[in-house]
């Protein structure tokens, strides 16, 4: 599981115990609903194994900033088993 942007400055993500299948996390630097250092505090509670990357001056949608944002996934994505 990967994700972007997730809004714990927004919405109660409390009841969230743990989430094994997480790998990755993507926060921007001037988010107004996931501000960076609530969801890096998130995700080391949820995964402290997962990657967190924060992408600088993007705000949450990533406007001006998806070719990077595509780059961080596209490097941080499992590669699909071939058998598939």
């Amino acid at each position: 599981m990967a994700l972007v942007a997730p809004p714990v400055t927004f919405l109660d993500f409390g009841s969230v115990e743990s989430l094994p299948g997480l790998f990755l996390t993507i926060a921007a630097q001037n988010d107004d609903f996931a501000l960076p250092e609530q969801v890096e505090s998130f995700v080391k509670h949820a995964n402290s194994k997962a990657c967190f990357v924060t992408l600088a001056n993007a705000d949450h949608f990533f406007f001006s900033h998806l070719p990077q944002l595509a780059g961080v996934l596209a490097d941080n994505l499992p590669q699909a088993d071939p058998a598939l």
